[in-house]
């Protein structure tokens, strides 16, 4: 049996069909279809973050939360790894440590077979090249930059099939905390198969902490209110296990209570500014753009006070509907040629399991769970009565 109960995530997540806990979502979703009656959701482990008052907007700023945070992780560890991409999650935090000016941060780049494509060669370049902007404020304050793809004895850019074909076999037995999205061929945790010690990050202090920027609000509407709902989709936490390390998720840490509340109200009106500007119509739904990367994304992190290193970094180059994001993902589909594997597993493995209605046919895999909804405040009169359509004199 393969046990991924070591990765420093552990615990973060975990999904409940009824009063019965469940380590991944294939086990709950399995166990959801044979009685139907029960309660399915997702729960993420922060029980101050979830049980605070949202319908209440935090008095402090948004960098203000974010800097007294990070003061307080720089006074309990000595050893902070920050787990980097130049996007706008991680380099918020970094904006945030340097103001602070919190010493002897390590920013690591998270490792990825997929970074054998031609399309992320330059990747590395454009983070490095950005930080390059601080001048020598990061040399002074004693930080350093790890690239596990370059790292002694961390690269994870050879790729092995076999094991792939291993963990999909294995794939119904496996124990932990993972979900289905491993089928995804994209996704990192089939290669942590090969040698899991060897991925390890090292820790240099006695009280060492991984942050990552995990995650911004997801916000619906249900009756003309404005809730916050989650979905269980979250990224491979796996490369940065280590018992003696802890690991902080920076936008919804239970210790940090008032970000992701504050985060909330400041992405709700920025969006709400944005259908007043742009005349878009209220039809009491969901409006599919709310938490995509689509063309109002930068504009909605900024109301979050939240920036990319670089402008090209603000939104993920490598998702299609932009030529660069195609190529890679036709390079990955022909570099690897995982398709039938893939195909199989969902045919074989989640199909025979889990219900029809849970899962997506068109990308052969699961819808994903959801938070109970948490209520923050009504839409505004102005948009769900669609006076905002009206020309202003």
């Amino acid at each position: 049996m393969y046990n991924f109960n070591q990765n420093s995530w552990y615990g973060k997540f975990h999904y409940k069909v009824g009063n019965k806990i469940y380590k991944n979502d294939y086990q709950a979703m399995s166990a959801f279809s044979k009685d139907r009656k029960q309660s399915l959701e997702f729960v993420i482990n922060a029980p101050r973050v979830w049980n605070q008052d949202w319908t209440v907007e935090p008095d402090e700023d948004l960098d203000q939360l974010y800097d007294n945070f990070s003061m307080q992780i720089a006074a309990k560890y000595d050893d902070i790894i920050l787990g980097y991409t130049g996007g706008t999650d991680s380099h918020t935090i970094l904006r945030s440590f340097v103001r602070c000016g919190i010493r002897n941060v390590r920013l690591c780049k998270s490792s990825s077979w997929a970074a054998n494509s031609p399309q992320r060669k330059d990747e590395v370049s454009w983070i490095t090249g950005g930080l390059s902007e601080f001048g020598n404020q990061l040399g002074q304050l004693g930080w350093s930059w790890i690239n596990q793809d370059n790292h002694s004895g961390m690269a994870m850019t050879s790729f092995n099939k076999s094991k792939y074909i291993k963990y999909l076999e294995q794939f119904e037995h496996c124990d932990g905390s993972w979900t289905v999205n491993a089928i995804n061929p994209t996704w990192d945790f089939a290669v942590t198969d090969v040698d899991k010690n060897k991925y390890l990050l090292p820790s240099t202090g006695k009280r060492s902490v991984c942050i990552l920027g995990l995650e911004k609000p997801q916000l619906t509407i249900i009756d003309d209110w404005w809730h916050l709902q989650h979905v269980s989709t979250h990224t491979s936490l796996s490369q940065f296990q280590n018992d003696n390390t802890d690991i902080i998720l920076f936008f919804m840490d239970n210790d940090a209570h008032k970000i992701h509340c504050k985060m909330a109200w400041c992405k709700l009106k920025t969006i709400e500014n944005i259908v007043r500007r742009e005349k878009y119509k209220y039809t009491g739904e969901n409006w599919d753009w709310i938490n995509t990367a689509a063309k109002h994304y930068v504009e909605i992190c900024a109301g979050m006070n939240q920036f990319a290193i670089i402008p090209l970094l603000a939104t993920s180059p490598f998702k299609r509907g932009n030529a660069l994001g195609n190529a890679y993902m036709d390079w990955m589909k022909n570099y690897y040629d995982l398709g039938d594997m893939h195909d199989t597993m969902f045919q074989e493995i989640l199909q025979y399991s889990i219900d029809d209605d849970l899962l997506n046919f068109d990308k052969k895999g699961p819808h994903g769970i959801y938070q109970k909804p948490i209520p923050i405040r009504p839409v505004s009169d102005d948009i769900v009565n669609n006076t905002h359509l009206v020309e202003q004199n």
